[in-house]
């Protein structure tokens, strides 16, 4: 069974459209990675980019079965399932940081506030 027929099967299983099943995995993936990494402070870009590491595993399989199917790998559609994957991760890590960088000016502020007292 070629890659594209079990990502076929997955996504008919629970009514998505491939494009909306790059976006959920690549979502679902980059938080259950966030989470296993929380303890790092370089989290955020571990987790991208074990994202995108998987995302490129995947495409890369995509376009063996392409190259199979039709002699050549279909590149516009490659690019749109790694947008499709990669934008909503980058946007999250985007946000993360400043929200991490907001928070941890704050605990600098409160201690030099707490220390001038």
């Amino acid at each position: 069974m070629r890659w594209y027929n079990i990502k076929s099967w997955v996504a008919g299983s629970i009514s998505l459209s491939h494009d909306a099943m790059h976006v959920h995995v690549g979502l679902l993936l980059f938080f259950v990675l966030l989470g296993l990494f929380r303890q790092s402070s370089r989290r955020l870009a571990i987790a991208w980019t074990l994202t995108l590491a998987a995302t490129l595993f995947n495409e890369a399989l995509d376009g063996y079965d392409w190259i199979v199917w039709t002699g050549t790998i279909n590149w516009i559609e490659s690019l749109k399932d790694t947008l499709n994957t990669m934008f909503w991760p980058a946007v999250a890590a985007v946000v993360l940081s400043y929200r991490d960088r907001v928070d941890s000016s704050l605990v600098v502020r409160e201690r030099q506030t707490t220390t001038n007292e």
